[in-house]
């Protein structure tokens, strides 16, 4: 199936992360948990992991449903994590994020965008559209 790592704080998961890698050219890494400061190292590790297992990788699918929370920390990792991706020609999407994960996300992305809009610039951050074809499968 995947890879499954997980962070954790006197034994209390907060976060676990399965990676699977449908095509050469796509992964998914499905979140159970929260996204917080004691979960992001293993983030940015799951990330890291699949980006450098697949020289042709061209997305990266974050698989948010069972992401019941995100704080500060997170939406951060997950802004610069967007960034980095798309810097090297890869694009890190956000699949089925909850509601509240979703305005979370939404928050900083206007956060974002508006500073940058008043310099003349608009950054991109995690892109929060449905999955692209190219990893459209169930599960």
């Amino acid at each position: 199936m995947g890879d499954a790592a997980g962070a954790s704080d006197r034994g209390l998961v907060t976060l676990s992360i399965t990676a699977r890698h449908p095509t050469d050219r796509a992964a998914v890494l499905v979140l159970h948990g929260v996204i917080d400061y004691r979960s992001v190292a293993d983030l940015r590790a799951a990330i890291s992991a699949a980006v450098g297992r697949q020289p042709a990788l061209r997305v990266v699918v974050l698989d948010l449903e069972a992401v019941t929370f995100v704080d500060d920390i997170g939406v951060g990792t997950l802004v610069v994590a967007g960034r980095i991706c798309r810097d090297v020609g890869i694009n890190l999407v956000a699949r089925r994020p909850s509601p509240l994960v979703r305005q979370l996300l939404g928050m900083a992305d206007h956060t974002r965008h508006g500073r940058h809009a008043r310099r003349g610039r608009r950054q991109n951050t995690v892109n929060r559209r449905s999955q692209p074809a190219a990893v459209d499968h169930p599960g």
